[in-house]
This record gives structure tokens, C-alpha cells and sequence, in this order.
């Protein structure tokens, strides 16, 4: 089997990360893979055996002009494929779906993200618009989603638009995770308990919501540590500052390895307003550290629905998240955090992953 993985850059961020996961369990396997990124932003560790190569030198994807970079990949592709073919070419950020749209069926788009948020806010003529743009990007072409949520809203918006719309889960070392979870090299700012939130600081995931959230809590000793980089983080610097709470709050960059402070935390919470199967939910599961989340389209209801339903705030409002993450640090229930977690594990996915090439024909029956 020879898989090519399409994306971005290799920034520390979900998708990569998670893109990254995928990419060394089929390496395991002793399958041949590469991971072909737009620009040459690299931050993230990838295994030897996995081959990666760029099309740009250029740090960042803003500024690049797409059809310049699709005759870029297209002549990267001829060449490659002059030596050997690959059986499929996953495309998983918008910028390479875009630039894969039309090429056929082993060109897939797995989709991480739910643009069902934003595409309710919409008029109906960007509605429209979007639909549009939408059917080019992925008609008549196999599709994979992170969650059943996105998997739902495309089938609902486009219907009979794309060959296939499955869902396939991301996937997680979790031996290897809990592994980094014991690092004695991580040292911990905060002396004392603390909640943890862990992401991009953008509009999306709402800090704003989660600051105002944290300000409201009957508890008022406290901590909340924000680990990530983002346009946002001046101004909610100076927002935690208005709120009086700056002396409580923590702010770190991200970092490889935040799964020892993840795993010390009393709670992890996250406020977005969309998500797509949101990674440091499970990651906080796999770190036995309980999660408040809003049950934003889509993720949030998948992982704690059957698990942990309390723990989900239907009503976005930070009184109404102050009060869930106040039950849930009261909570003295023993929580059985394998439930949670243990549909993501690495070798459930990777068979997960063989078994829909193998029913695509994009690979021989007998591979394993």
C-alpha cells in the first residue's frame, strides 16, 4: 500500500498532529507513505520512516496563489508517480482539497472541521454560495469526515454530491500518549489545582466565552492555565485583565509534549463555537482528566454523549458553563475513562481505514 497524505504545513496543530498519527500506524504496518505539505512551516516530528517533502519554501500558505500551487502539485505528482503509484492521495485541510478537486477517485478530502456553525450565520445567498463551492470542492469524489456531525451536514446540504461520505474517527497511541502523560521534564507553573484549556487562541474557540466562564465560578482559588498562540492572545490577555481574574491565569505557547499538565489538571474545558472531533477532548480523556465542553457542532456530543452527558453545556452562555464546570470539580463519581477513549485506538482506525480502501477498490482485497 502507498498512501500520500496532503496537507497544510506541519504547524503543531490538530490536524497535523492527528494527519501525523495516521500517517506512522500504516507505517507500522510496513506500507510506504509520504506527507507532502504546501509550505515548508515545520514544527511537528515525524517518524524516518515516513518520506515528507513541501512545494514551497514560502513559511505560509496566506499569499500563495492556489492554481499556481495545484500546477506545482501536479508536476511534483508525475514525477512521483513516474517510480511509484500511490493508492490514494488524502487531502485534509480546504486549501489542499481545493487544489485536488476533480483529480479522481483516490484523490480524497478528509474534512476536520464543521462549517455548520458559520453556514447557519450565513444569508441565504452565501448559503448558497458556499453550497456552490462546496460541490465543486468535493463532487463526484470519495469523502471522509472526523465526525458523524460533519458527515451528517454534508450529506444534508449536498446531498448525492460525492461518491461516498463515511465517517473515520481520529486516531490515538494511547499508550504512547500516557507514556508522555508521566514526562518528569515538563515542569508545571502552577502550584495548586487549575482547570486547562488547550488549542488555537481564534475566534472559533471562544477563550472570550471560556475567560467570562472562569470569572463567574463559585470557586474562586482556582487556576486556569491556556496553553496556545493565536491572533487572539494579546487581547485576551488584556480581556482576562478586565475581568480581574489575570492573576489566576497562566498563558504558555504551545508545546510538543502538554500532556503532563493536561493530565494534572482538575478539568479541561473547551468553549468553541464549532469544532470538528476536537483532539485535546480525547487526549484529556486518555489523561483520566475529566472535560466541560459546549456541544458545538460537531464532536463534543460524539465523545461525551454516551459517556459523560452532563458534562456537555447545551446553551453557550458563561453562567451556564461556569455552573457545569462547578458541578463537574464537586463531582465524586469514579469515571471509567476507557469508555471514552478506547473507540480512537490507533489499530481500530488503521482497520477501519483498510477495510474502506479495500470496499473502494483503491487497494487489493489481500492487503493487510
Amino acid at each position: 500500500m502507498n498512501i500520500c497524505f496532503f496537507i497544510r504545513d506541519l504547524k503543531i496543530e490538530g490536524v497535523q498532529v492527528v494527519t501525523i498519527r495516521l500517517a506512522e500506524e500504516i507505517a507500522k504496518h510496513g506500507h510506504h507513505v509520504t506527507i507532502l505539505t504546501v509550505t515548508d512551516e515545520h514544527e511537528l516530528t515525524v517518524a524516518s520512516s515516513i518520506n515528507v517533502e513541501f512545494l514551497s519554501k514560502q513559511e505560509n500558505v496566506h499569499g500563495l496563489n492556489l492554481k499556481n500551487v495545484h500546477h506545482q502539485f501536479i508536476a511534483w505528482l508525475t514525477e512521483k508517480e513516474s517510480h511509484s503509484t500511490f493508492d490514494a492521495i488524502i487531502a485534509s485541510h480546504s486549501e489542499t482539497i481545493k487544489i485536488t478537486a476533480g483529480s479522481g477517485p483516490r484523490f480524497i478530502a478528509y474534512i476536520h472541521n464543521s462549517d455548520e456553525y458559520t453556514y447557519h450565520n450565513k444569508s441565504w445567498y452565501r448559503k448558497y454560495r458556499f453550497r456552490a463551492k462546496l460541490k465543486n470542492a468535493l463532487a463526484k469524489r470519495h469523502v471522509l469526515t472526523v465526525s458523524k456531525g460533519i458527515q451528517n451536514f454534508i450529506n444534508r446540504i449536498i446531498p448525492n454530491v460525492a461518491s461516498s461520505v463515511v465517517n473515520l474517527v481520529n486516531p490515538f497511541d494511547i499508550r504512547a500518549l500516557q507514556r508522555q502523560g508521566e514526562d518528569p521534564q515538563i515542569i508545571n507553573p502552577i502550584n495548586g489545582r487549575y482547570l486547562i484549556f488547550i488549542g488555537r487562541l481564534v475566534a472559533q474557540k471562544r477563550v472570550d466565552r471560556l475567560l467570562e466562564a472562569f470569572a463567574l465560578l463559585d470557586d474562586k482559588e482556582i487556576k486556569l492555565m491556556i496553553i496556545g498562540e493565536g491572533e487572539l492572545k494579546a487581547e485576551l490577555v488584556d480581556y482576562a485583565k478586565t475581568l480581574k481574574i489575570d492573576s489566576r491565569i497562566v498563558f504558555l505557547n504551545f508545546m510538543v509534549n502538554p500532556y503532563p499538565l493536561l493530565k494534572q489538571a482538575e478539568l479541561s474545558v473547551l468553549c468553541s463555537d464549532h469544532e470538528g472531533l476536537p483532539t485535546v477532548m480525547i487526549e484529556s480523556l486518555i489523561m483520566e482528566t475529566p472535560v466541560v465542553a459546549t456541544s458545538c457542532p460537531s464532536g463534543p456530543a460524539e465523545i461525551l454523549g454516551d459517556f459523560l452527558p452532563d458534562h456537555l453545556v447545551i446553551d453557550n452562555c458563561p453562567s451556564n458553563i461556569a455552573r457545569c464546570i462547578d458541578a463537574a470539580l464537586k463531582d465524586p463519581r469514579k469515571i471509567c475513562y476507557a469508555q471514552g477513549y478506547q473507540k480512537y485506538a490507533n489499530q481500530a482506525v488503521y482497520d477501519h481505514f483498510v477495510a474502506y480502501l479495500k470496499q473502494r477498490n483503491l487497494i487489493k482485497s489481500n492487503e493487510n
